[in-house]
């Protein structure tokens, strides 16, 4: 088993917290070096790719990296990144810092060793107005591992193109109502992380549909 981080955005913690969201996609990124050597690619649905010269579910000779799912596979774990910000830090005999999270205005308190906390409090001196409601939000790339609350495990993984979304897998992605308005609020969503990077809605890009459950929540 292995455990990789995963970024998740603010309305999508809450969604897993409530137990809504069991599902994720992420955009397939395949490896420049494949792109080249085959005219047409696709991603194998049970995670392997395959191109004009190389058998469904199999890797052409020499390009065996950058085929398979980076987050995983099924049994791994993945732990979340959210936005957060530093609180109060204690040293005492057991050293504690206190996380805010901002997706659900909550915090929680995690013991830690002496360097840590010590790493954390020189940081937490130079910002201002730290805490609930502060302005100083760490973006969530930057969450070190012993702060994340949340941990998942896949439980099955696949790949797909976006558009093959149906109310299903909207309802596994914390979407809610009829399939027109789910599918409308995930369009949103998608572009609102993904658009920037050129992997709009419509355009329909290859996708990691990952279903997980929770294995450790300490909200």
């Amino acid at each position: 088993m292995k455990e990789r981080p995963i970024l998740f955005s603010g309305e999508m913690v809450r969604a897993i917290l409530e137990g809504r969201k069991t599902q994720t996609r992420r955009v397939i990124k395949p490896s420049k070096s494949f792109r080249t050597q085959c005219e047409t690619y696709e991603p194998h649905p049970v995670g392997g790719w395959h191109g004009h010269d190389g058998e469904k579910g199999s890797v052409p000779a020499g390009y065996d990296e950058g085929f398979y799912c980076p987050y995983g596979q099924p049994g791994d774990r993945l732990w979340v990144r959210e936005t957060w910000t530093l609180g109060e830090i204690s040293f005492g005999d057991s050293p504690t810092i206190k996380i805010w999270y901002r997706s659900d205005d909550s915090s929680l308190v995690f013991s830690v060793n002496e360097n840590q906390a010590q790493r954390y409090a020189d940081k937490l001196e130079q910002l201002e107005d730290v805490g609930n409601g502060g302005d100083n939000w760490q973006p969530s790339i930057y969450m070190p591992r012993w702060a994340s609350r949340i941990v998942l495990e896949i439980t099955k993984i696949k790949a797909e193109r976006l558009l093959d979304l149906d109310i299903t897998g909207l309802e596994k992605e914390g979407m809610s109502g009829e399939l027109s308005q789910a599918s409308r609020k995930f369009q949103n969503l998608w572009d609102s992380i993904n658009a920037k990077k050129g992997y709009f809605f419509q355009t329909n890009p290859w996708v990691w549909v990952i279903e997980f459950k929770v294995v450790k929540n300490v909200a």
